[in-house]
């Protein structure tokens, strides 16, 4: 062996530097590539799926399309959420000005039915008034005390209810209208702390309402909802 040979590095030698090195050094400089050029073209990468090898730069144009096409499809994702959202708040907005013209419990019940129905495609709605003050021809809309503690766990709190309902809650909520409901909406309606009634909005898919969803509409209009009640129930009493 020449003295030339023995003062090589060998492949395990202290020398060598580390692929955790290297990547430091890259990190630190990361002009390193655009003052060595052809090192683009003479590094190789195993192409994933393929068994081949392709250049460094053939490389990073690949994952830089790929980065691409993931940001496009995830821009679309944010465009299409934002008209749907536009339609939901303008279906929302007709719904509440509908609402404020109301002067009967009556056309409450019915102008919020027919817009869930009609207008954001629920299987079933149904409005109930639970509280003993309320003078109203339609009894059906009043919802019994008993029945009320049966949902204690879907009213306990302001906040919507969103998932499935038990079987003797789908029967409470939705008489003769139980087999459709997959999910639901529940909406507590409160008017100076006290429970004055229950929105309840159902959908045939068990998954369309989720207790991760957002509720911000929902409870825009329940509050809106409650506001009504409680006008119109104080101005009969």
């Amino acid at each position: 062996m020449t003295e030339a040979t023995k003062n090589q590095p060998s492949a395990n030698s202290d020398t060598e530097p580390t692929t955790a090195q290297v990547s430091a050094y890259l990190l630190r400089n990361p002009s390193f590539f655009e003052q060595n050029r052809t090192l683009l073209t003479a590094l190789s990468i195993p192409h994933t799926g393929t068994g081949k090898t392709i250049s460094l730069i053939e490389h990073q144009v690949k994952a830089l399309r790929a980065e691409n096409k993931q940001l496009t499809q995830q821009l679309n994702v944010l465009i299409n959420n934002a008209r749907t959202n536009d339609q939901l708040f303008d279906k929302a907005k007709t719904l509440i000005l509908a609402l404020i013209s109301a002067q009967q419990l009556c056309q409450v019940s019915e102008l919020v039915e027919h817009s869930m129905l009609t207008d954001f495609g629920s299987a079933c709605c149904r409005l109930w008034l639970v509280s003993d003050q309320v003078v109203h021809p339609a009894r059906q809309l009043i919802l019994a005390q008993d029945a009320v503690n049966q949902l204690a766990r879907l009213v306990k709190v302001s906040k919507p209810y969103c998932g499935v309902l038990k079987a003797e809650e789908s029967a409470l909520l939705f008489p003769d209208q139980s087999d459709q409901v997959g999910s639901a909406a529940v909406l507590p309606l409160y008017a100076e702390y006290h429970l004055i009634g229950i929105l309840a909005i159902a959908n045939e898919d068990k998954n369309y309402y989720r207790d991760n969803m957002s509720t911000l509409l929902l409870t825009y209009i329940g509050e809106v909802v409650a506001r009504i009640i409680h006008r119109l129930s104080g101005e009969i009493t």
